[in-house]
């Protein structure tokens, strides 16, 4: 998910990075997704997290082509912000993300956590048969 920062407000994923599911044909949508997410949340800054989240595919993703993350700021109060993400290929949007971001208060419950820990042994996906 790791991703290489360009510029304030745009982020790259190396088409090594990149990973496409036995028999798919193109890009793994939650990596684009995460990365995407990724890029958000490193230009809103610390002391947000995450509130809300829409995200849509529009085009596969080609893993022959590094991905462009843009992200605009459109909103930023006393409690909210929220912004958007476009993943480019090429000049084409692959995926469009709005995200909203809240404070996050130091007395709050912390967030709920919607993964377990991936158990000890277990083989990479790839490795596996299809």
């Amino acid at each position: 998910i790791d991703l290489e920062e360009i510029d304030r407000l745009l982020f790259r994923a190396s088409r090594d990075q990149l990973w496409v599911p036995p028999g798919g044909r193109g890009v793994f949508g939650g990596q684009i997704l995460g990365q995407a997410l990724h890029a958000a949340t490193r230009a809103v800054g610390g002391g947000w997290g995450v509130h809300s989240l829409h995200g849509y595919f529009l085009q596969a993703g080609n893993p022959r082509h590094d991905v462009i993350y843009r992200v605009k700021e459109t909103s930023e109060r006393r409690s909210f912000a929220t912004r958007s993400v476009e993943a480019l290929q090429g000049g084409d949007i692959i995926f469009k993300m709005q995200t909203s971001f809240s404070v996050r208060k130091r007395d709050a419950a912390p967030q709920p956590s919607h993964q377990d820990d991936m158990p000890a042994g277990v083989p990479p996906p790839e490795s596996l048969p299809s």
